[in-house]
């Protein structure tokens, strides 16, 4: 954890606008590599340190400096590790976060749009898998149904993002697997409520 948090530090040190260390464009993205490389192999908190220096990185160089950042990002949509999965979308949430908050100009809509044509697809596809899981809630683990449940709250936070601005065209047209999710959940808390009160 030491290790983690001291690569953040210098991170956040030498991707500022006065660096401590001169850094030539090849050992930045040396760094860049193995900082995203590294988040998706481990776990836990220390997977947090890395995501939030990925973040560090890209609030200086992403898009223009680091334009592969969302494909490889959106590539770990696609696999069936749950820890990867969770890691790409820590990433995400960070990185889109500024799609809430910035005013609206021509370069946020173009940043904005390349963002949604590279993850639109997957992370709908994996909202759509995560909602499968719903029937098998009761026969989770302790461990599986947190892990579910953290990747749905990512899934839904990404989605909050992406839709801030305006309410993308692939969104609207797939509005249906979002609302049946919404449904679903909706009728999970009540009973959960219901149970609650007549305890």
């Amino acid at each position: 954890m030491a290790a983690a948090i001291a690569l953040k530090n210098f991170i956040r040190k030498n991707w500022s606008e006065a660096p401590e260390v001169d850094l030539s464009n090849e050992e930045e993205e040396e760094i860049r590599q193995s900082v995203l490389q590294g988040m998706f192999l481990i776990r836990g908190n220390l997977q947090n340190q890395l995501s939030h220096a990925v973040h560090l990185m890209a609030k200086r160089d992403f898009p223009e400096r680091w334009p592969s950042l969302v494909p490889a990002l959106a590539e770990q949509l696609k696999v069936d590790d749950l820890g990867r999965l969770v890691a790409s979308l820590l990433a995400m949430d960070q990185l889109f976060k500024k799609f809430r908050y910035e005013s609206k100009s021509t370069a946020l809509w173009t940043e904005l749009k390349s963002c949604l044509l590279t993850v639109q697809e997957p992370l709908t596809r994996v909202y759509a898998k995560m909602l499968e899981f719903i029937p098998q809630r009761n026969t989770m683990s302790a461990e599986s149904l947190v892990q579910w449940l953290e990747i749905l709250c990512l899934v839904s936070k990404v989605f909050h993002s992406l839709c801030f601005q305006d309410l993308p065209e692939y969104f609207e047209v797939n509005a249906y697997i979002v609302i049946r999710g919404v449904n679903e959940f909706l009728v999970l808390i009540l009973n959960y409520t219901s149970k609650r009160k007549n305890k």
